[in-house]
């Protein structure tokens, strides 16, 4: 005690010997008695021009010396005031002195209470005492911060709000800041605590004294079931004054099942925030154009740096309010999915909120769950909710989603209409396509995937105004091959390559086109297809005109497409590509890392859940089996394939004929529904000469099993069996052949 007493007297006396050395350092040289230039004196603590090296002349420096500090507090008090002078010489001894004290978790959390975050902060970051001081100074930080929001701690801070004294209960909120959003956890708990009541007004009180840290935490309450802890938040929320918390509020005013305890605290607290009550058409109102407004993609709150955004929801299973974060378009649809049915629970009857409530409700859950994964099932989800609803109104919510071009809502539409709807959704009076049906169509590939398997589902029995568009839609999405593929327009078939060996480094396969027309064709053919590239030197048309037809085409309307242009038409180039979104202008790429830029810059565009090669390859493999179905059910449909299937599937020919014949049929209907379909496929040839040998083998094998001794003699004897059994092998062999070159060109 006695010598931390002397180390205190020592820095009373450093400060005024630093007070008395302030007018003696303004004062000019004293070997100049006139006050000309003379040689400027050093500052404090640095030795005159010949002083014996290592004779130190500052006081506080000797002042610290003198009182040898020993203990934690002390140490770290010399640490800092050596930092405050720039002398990080002795600052890094009594550093190296209080590391090599091998202090304790306590003493750690003592010295950040005694000092604060800000010095450890500084002292992590002061450059002269690093690596040790950014070690140390971490090391502290990362205790305090665990120590402050250990469990038994907090429950120890909250039990002490309700303290009979003041000073013990000041103490325990400005503990509680320490932890900040980490302590409403176990106030909520103790809220939700009915054997607590007596503690319940003190805890209250304890959570607006945190300020705004309660604010987001107590929205998450909001979610619970438990009207009293409902109840609590809405009171703490109205004391806060949380204008954030005011959309929440309303749900619960207007709400006619409401608890009157709790309805009366959110119109208290609507008076407190607003000052006035609303009217229910101003409540409306408000929700509306709320929700409405994330929904277009407005941000609820300001991204971090990983744009992300923390939003608090209830957790049913620990039974406390949690956060969550989210990206931040993502983050606007829950805000934007809450305000809708918030409306809902306003006016159930109304039409136009249930389905904005539900297009709110596909996309969100679309977004989190992902856009290639079908939606989660169960009750409060929006597929029940959509179920519930049924096909007309789900319909028109599909019909909503595409007008305002929220794909997500409409693929999520999609999906349940082919799981509840039936053929009236593909058949009109007037002949004209349905909406399910328009949708193959449509410039998103996922969308024109999810209508061709809804429409599969549905299984209709007859035409339909645009059942052509089904098979063209399967055969454009077999042709897939799962590469990610550039193309590339230049009029300079040696430029275009270079670039394409460039993109090939970044795992790019690119392909070229000397003319508009050329790269039109190409891009109308590749299913494959993530990105297209423009010089501004291309005509026939030209880039501008070549831009605007393929943003015309549904099959390369979504594809970004970056405008490489001269330097001297950069800027004319950029302000056209700022008409749409999916356009970029660039300078041509040169160089590695400028063709590294545009091509992140290209990907960024497509959004965060773009579609992956895997995902194209799994798109081609279902695409194939559909074709596969609907080229049995074309080929069976009628006329000569109807007469044979019957023959097949009947007893009138031999087993060796049938099996061969149940190959053949659905091979060759297929190769048929994959020319109609525009399928490239490489082995077409070579399978005509297949079916042809299928045939020849048939007539062949037929005559030997239905005994006609006078076409195949030959074959009659103790061979038989042996002679079948080769042509069997040959067959096989030229059928395996043919679908093993068959699935490398498709898949």
């Amino acid at each position: 005690m006695m010598r931390q007493r002397r180390y205190q007297s020592i820095f009373c006396g450093i400060a005024v010997v630093l007070c008395a050395a302030l007018p003696l350092a303004a004062q000019p040289d004293v070997d100049d008695p006139f006050g000309g230039p003379g040689d400027p004196k050093p500052p404090i603590g640095v030795p005159k021009t010949g002083t014996p090296a290592g004779e130190e002349r500052d006081p506080v420096v000797l002042a610290i010396r003198e009182a040898d500090p020993t203990t934690p507090t002390d140490l770290t008090r010399a640490i800092q005031t050596m930092m405050d002078l720039g002398r990080p010489d002795e600052a890094g001894k009594y550093l190296d002195k209080l590391i090599a004290a091998g202090i304790d978790k306590d003493a750690m959390i003592a010295l950040h209470r005694q000092y604060g975050s800000g010095f450890f902060i500084g002292l992590s970051r002061y450059k002269p005492l690093a690596p040790q001081g950014l070690q140390f100074g971490r090391k502290v930080l990362e205790t305090a911060y665990q120590a402050a929001r250990d469990p038994n701690y907090l429950n120890i801070l909250v039990k002490q709000l309700n303290d009979p004294s003041l000073g013990p209960r000041r103490v325990a909120i400005s503990e509680l800041r320490r932890a900040d959003t980490a302590a409403v956890v176990p106030m909520v708990q103790a809220l939700a605590d009915k054997s607590r009541a007596q503690e319940h007004a003190g805890i209250r009180a304890g959570l607006a004294a945190l300020g705004r840290t309660s604010i987001d935490p107590l929205i998450g309450v909001l979610e619970t079931p438990n009207v009293d802890l409902r109840t609590h938040a809405v009171l703490v929320l109205g004391r806060l004054e949380a204008r954030s918390a005011m959309p929440y509020l309303l749900r619960i005013y207007f709400e006619k099942n409401s608890n009157q305890r709790l309805r009366h605290a959110a119109e208290v607290a609507l008076l407190r925030i607003v000052g006035d009550t609303p009217t229910q058409a101003d409540a409306e109102r408000f929700l509306h154009r709320r929700a409405k407004k994330f929904f277009s993609g407005v941000f609820p709150k300001q991204p971090d740096s990983d744009d992300m955004i923390e939003l608090w929801h209830w957790n049913s299973d620990d039974q406390v309010s949690v956060p969550q974060r989210y990206p931040a378009e993502v983050a606007a649809l829950l805000e934007a999915s809450r305000a809708a049915a918030d409306l809902i629970s306003l006016a159930p009857e109304n039409e136009t909120y249930r389905r904005l409530s539900l297009m709110t409700k596909l996309e969100s859950e679309k977004f989190v769950v992902g856009l290639d994964w079908p939606l989660k099932q169960g009750p409060g989800t929006a597929h029940d909710e959509a179920v519930a609803a049924g096909t007309e109104f789900v319909e028109d919510v599909f019909v909503e989603a595409m007008k305002t071009n929220h794909i997500p809502a409409a693929i999520g539409a999609a999906e349940i209409l082919g799981a509840i709807g039936d053929d009236q959704l593909l058949y009109s009076d007037d002949a004209s396509p349905q909406p399910l049906v328009r949708a193959l169509k449509h410039g998103d590939r996922r969308l024109r995937f999810v209508a061709a398997q809804a429409i599969l589902r549905i299984d209709p029995t007859t035409a339909y105004p645009g059942s052509s568009w089904l098979p063209e839609a399967l055969g454009f999405l077999v042709s897939s091959v799962g590469e990610r593929r550039v193309l590339i327009g230049h009029p300079r078939t040696e430029q275009a390559q270079t670039l394409v060996g460039q993109l090939s480094e970044a795992g790019l396969v690119g392909e070229s086109a000397s003319t508009g027309r050329s790269l039109l064709k190409a891009a109308m053919e590749d299913s494959d297809l993530e990105m297209i590239l423009i010089s501004d030197f291309l005509d026939f048309p030209s880039a501008n005109e070549l831009i605007q037809m393929l943003r015309r085409e549904q099959k390369t309307a979504q594809i970004p497409i970056g405008l490489l242009a001269r330097t001297e038409n950069l800027v004319r180039a950029k302000q056209f590509a700022e008409l749409d979104p999916l356009t970029a202008a660039f300078p041509w790429p040169y160089k590695r890392e400028a063709v590294a830029f545009t091509v992140q810059r290209l990907t960024a565009m497509a959004g965060r859940q773009p579609i992956t090669p895997e995902t194209r390859l799994s798109q081609a493999v279902d695409a194939l089996a559909a074709l596969e179905m609907l080229a049995v059910q074309q080929y069976f449909s009628g006329g000569p394939g109807q007469a044979l299937g019957e023959l097949v599937w009947t007893t009138q020919i031999s087993v060796y004929t049938k099996w061969p014949m149940q190959i053949a049929i659905p091979l060759w209907a297929g190769y048929r529904t994959a020319k109609i379909a525009g399928v490239r496929v490489a082995a077409i040839s070579s399978g005509a000469l297949v079916f042809a040998s299928f045939i020849l083998f048939f007539v062949l094998v037929g005559f030997i099993d239905r005994g006609v001794s006078e076409a195949v003699e030959v074959f009659r004897g103790p061979h038989t069996g042996l002679i079948k059994s080769f042509v069997l092998a040959i067959v096989a062999g030229a059928t395996g052949a043919w679908l093993k070159e068959h699935n490398e060109a498709v898949t």
